[in-house]
């Protein structure tokens, strides 16, 4: 049976009305669950956890708490690699910044991400139905982790790039409108719809190495066209030509924007990829902002490339 923490901060009752619904959802997987309001709980304490559902809401500028929920969520960053997490809190203004910020710490700290659920002012009906949801997920993803681990269990190794539980996903991309980043989100959306057992880590190019790369059995790659139809040259351009190297026989996609010419760069990019060896899964290219259709081409890229692994 696996162990899931429920660990939140709240001031007003909304957040912790929250907790309780999470906690409920976590408990219908029959994993045991244990709440805690954050100053009863230390990062010393997840050792005895298999999962997490963090809770917090949105204080002063968008930010975690900080008196007693932020310190203790800096050391709990160091413990995640791995571990099923899943977010949630309540907010009385602006529009979520806070999530997305906690969002992509939580990522950065290398956690498989479940999801998060967000409520303005006191959760109605809608938000609570969605907190229920996101504790049943991270409760069955603990317990798929779980049974992986158990002795004599035969764990499923893909081999491509090192010997690695699951299938792992890394998502690296450079984004200077945030045309090419919405384009991220979406792969990383299809690429979690594939299945329970693919985990999908996104990164800012600047946050990832090809030294990061031993640790993922499939890529999926994105950046703008920049200059005279060619990858962005001061981040993405060195990244690009170290990974290389790494690609032979790894599953990967390309994706990005442009704002003039058709596509040049990425027909380049592509042709370099399958110099690599790699097994190129495809490609998505959008004139500026992707709109719904190039969206959709995202995510059905992103789950083309996780049936592949």
């Amino acid at each position: 049976m696996s162990k899931i923490a429920v660990v939140f901060w709240s001031g007003t009752g909304n957040t912790e009305a929250m907790a309780k619904a999470v906690a409920e959802g976590a408990k219908s997987t029959n994993a045991e669950v244990d709440i805690f309001q954050v100053d009863e709980f230390g990062a010393s304490d997840m050792d005895d956890y298999d999962a997490f559902l963090f809770g917090c809401p949105a204080k002063g500028d968008e930010e975690l708490e900080s008196d007693s929920f932020e310190p203790f969520f800096a050391e709990a960053e160091n413990k995640l690699t791995g571990i099923a997490v899943g977010l949630f809190g309540s907010y009385g203004w602006g529009g979520g910044t806070w999530m997305e910020n906690w969002i992509e710490r939580t990522k950065k700290s290398k956690a498989k991400f479940i999801g998060s659920v967000i409520a303005e002012n006191f959760p109605d009906d809608t938000a609570m139905k969605e907190c229920r949801e996101l504790g049943n997920k991270v409760g069955a993803a603990a317990e798929e982790i779980s049974e992986d681990n158990a002795p004599g269990k035969s764990n499923k190794v893909d081999n491509k790039v090192g010997g690695i539980l699951m299938s792992k996903i890394a998502v690296v991309f450079w984004s200077g409108t945030g045309n090419t980043e919405a384009m991220a989100n979406a792969v990383e959306e299809g690429a979690k719809s594939a299945g329970a057992d693919v985990e999908v880590d996104v990164f800012q190019v600047d946050d990832f190495s090809a030294n990061d790369m031993d640790d993922y059995n499939g890529f999926l790659f994105g950046c703008p066209a920049m200059g005279d139809e060619v990858l962005e040259e001061d981040s993405f351009e060195p990244f690009f030509t170290e990974a290389e190297a790494k690609l032979k026989g790894v599953a990967v996609g390309l994706f990005g924007s442009y704002g003039w010419g058709g596509g040049a760069w990425m027909e380049s990019w592509s042709e370099r990829t399958k110099e690599a060896g790699a097994k190129f899964i495809g490609s998505v290219i959008a004139e500026n902002a992707p709109d719904d259709t190039a969206l959709e081409e995202c995510r059905k890229l992103g789950a083309d490339l996780a049936k592949a692994l």
